[in-house]
């Protein structure tokens, strides 16, 4: 027989449970979301108007990738300016005219891009473009562990603003002679079919130094 006392304790009980569950549930959403929110520089970026831009072309002639986009100086645009997308880093505009600008995106091979891993901040390392589209680089110090699946982020060093997804690790190897873990990366962006960017102008790159890799 079940006593209704008891019965009622024990409901209590569990609901009491589940409640300090979900409240450390919210407390470690709210950290993450607090940690993403400083990786991604949300602060700064918020307060800066970004510039919307259709993509007219995807060239790959002689090696050279480049994207053409129908926004240009008319709209701010200028050389150096950051360009993205809604799922992350595209590139560079490398000219702008009127009505138009060049954009030389990251899976080209002469951009160079510095990264930190989502996942563990203090891992940090360079990548540049491929021929196959992919893109492929090194961690600075060979002992940290970067896996495969972790998330890449801007760093702020260089010609990019920090926090901006730059892609995901597909591949680690180690050179033991070399003392090198080299990298291959899936980039955030789908290039192939790529419709809309977003153009920030040169003031969000503030806090951007120059990096200088000699590799």
């Amino acid at each position: 027989e079940i006593n209704e006392g008891d019965w009622s304790s024990d409901v209590c009980s569990s609901d009491l449970t589940k409640k300090q569950s979900d409240e450390a549930f919210k407390k470690d959403d709210i950290s993450k979301l607090e940690q993403l929110s400083s990786a991604l520089n949300y602060k700064k970026r918020k307060e800066v108007k970004p510039v919307t831009a259709n993509v007219l072309t995807f060239d790959n002639a002689k090696g050279r990738k480049i994207l053409t986009i129908d926004r240009g100086r008319e709209s701010g645009i200028s050389e150096g300016d950051t360009v993205e997308s809604i799922e992350g880093l595209v590139g560079k505009v490398s000219s702008a005219g009127y009505g138009f600008s060049k954009v030389i995106p990251i899976v080209d091979s002469s951009d160079k891009v510095s990264f930190k891993v989502f996942r563990d901040l203090k891992i940090a390392g360079v990548i540049s473009g491929s021929e196959n589209g992919k893109l492929n680089g090194y961690v600075i110090d060979d002992k940290m562990g970067i896996i495969k699946g972790d998330l890449l982020l801007t760093t702020g060093l260089g010609k990019y603003p920090r926090g901006i997804s730059i892609g995901t690790v597909e591949s680690v190897q180690y050179d033991r002679d070399l003392k090198e873990k080299s990298i291959k990366v899936k980039p955030s962006v789908k290039f192939m079919g790529l419709d809309m960017v977003v153009v920030y102008p040169a003031s969000t790159k503030s806090e951007a130094v120059e990096l200088k890799v000699n590799k």
